[in-house]
């Protein structure tokens, strides 16, 4: 409340404010995804008090809003392929080659 007085003493309201006190949001799980805080990401608040946020799942084995759900295990399997793949080139050229030896002995 903002009041005013003048030299006798006098006291008028000049004007009164209310203040709502709130929480960051990152600090109430129901503004979270789904309703629910995040399981095992950080929460990330890009717009203060609007009473949301989202979850950061990069750092995690996690994915999902809430970094609720277990990424899939990557098979990658691309060193496997490509030493097959070598592999096979190397046997084709040495037979190859042996073929057209054997030939200009013949």
């Amino acid at each position: 409340t903002l009041k005013a007085r003048d030299t006798a003493g006098g006291e008028v309201v000049v004007n009164r404010w209310a203040f709502d006190i709130k929480p960051v949001d990152t600090d109430v799980a129901a503004y979270g995804p789904n309703g629910t805080a995040c399981a095992h990401g950080v929460p990330v608040d890009t717009t203060p008090m609007d009473s949301s946020f989202t979850c950061d799942c990069s750092d995690t084995q996690f994915t999902g809003p809430n970094c609720e759900r277990r990424r899939a295990k990557s098979n990658d399997n691309s060193l496997a392929v490509w030493a097959a793949v070598m592999g096979a080139l190397v046997t084709v050229g040495v037979v190859a080659l042996a073929a057209s030896r054997y030939q200009l002995y013949r």
